[in-house]
Formats: C-alpha cells, structure tokens, sequence
C-alpha cells in the first residue's frame, strides 16, 4: 500500500502541474502524519528536507528510518551527515557515533570514513584525520567521499 503510495506520487510528479515540490512535500508529509510508522516514507522526504535547508527535519527523517527500516551502513552514515548538517558542520557525540556504527557495518564506507576523518580534525588530531583520508582517498572508485578526502588532504597539508 505504501509502495503504491509512493509510486503514485512519482508519476504525478512527472506531471507539470504537480512538479511545485512544497505541493509534493506537503502530500509525502500529510502520508507520514497519518502513516508514521512508514520508514520508506521518511527516508524518501529525508534528502528532500536536507535539499532545501531544513536540516533538523531531514535528521529527524533519517533517524524514524533508521529506526524503523533498521540500521545499515548507509542509514547510520546517512543520519551521521543529517546531523552534520543540522549542527552546521559540527560534528558531536551523536554523529560520531553514527559514523561509527556505519564503519563498524562496511569498513570501506567512505562517507563515514571522511566524516571520521573531519570528526578528527575538529578534536585536534591532524595526523589521524590524514591517514583516515588518505585511506578514503585510496579505496579506488572515483565517489564523491574520495573526491572530498582528496580536497581534504590538499587543504590540510598531507601528502596523498
């Protein structure tokens, strides 16, 4: 049913006349008022809220997913970066440990890992920021975590 829900949304979308994302946002908000226990739903409106600024919603977004699809990878580093993001690139006790929980879950997820690696430096400790960029940087594919590890590793100094 839910599904159906969001299947149907995603073709009204491709309708012009329903492309105003506050008049899609408000019927996936109205859905989850009346359906809160829908995890899908919340982690479909999460990148939605955190695409226009409203960062404490999309952490409370991803965290109801988190809680109701149950943890992965992917989910807790998704929460870890909401929080980041609500606390305008601070990264406290609550996120950290999201980012590792999520390094715990896939030793390679490189979001996660370069979350570590910024939680790092804002402790003071340059050279283990480093390694765990540098580490990031050579995982091997070209994702945006190890564009970003690169940049990091230029900006404070180490060799990569």
């Amino acid at each position: 049913m839910r599904l159906l829900f969001l299947q149907r949304h995603a073709r009204e979308a491709a309708r012009p006349e329903l492309q105003d994302v506050g008049v899609l946002l408000r019927r996936v908000e109205a859905h989850l008022k009346a359906n809160p226990e829908d995890g899908r739903g919340w982690e479909v409106i999460a990148p939605v809220y955190a695409s226009l600024g409203r960062h404490e919603e999309a952490a409370n977004a991803r965290s109801e997913a988190l809680r109701l699809l149950g943890p992965s990878a992917d989910r807790e580093a998704d929460y870890g970066e909401a929080l980041v993001a609500a606390a305008r690139g601070g990264i406290d006790q609550d996120a950290r440990a999201a980012f590792e929980r999520a390094v715990t879950r896939d030793p390679a997820h490189a979001k996660a890992r370069f979350f570590l690696g910024l939680a790092a430096i804002q402790e003071g400790r340059r050279d283990d920021a480093l390694r765990i960029w540098r580490e990031v940087a050579a995982l091997g594919a070209d994702s945006p975590w190890q564009i970003a590890a690169a940049r990091a590793l230029k900006r404070f100094g180490g060799p990569q």
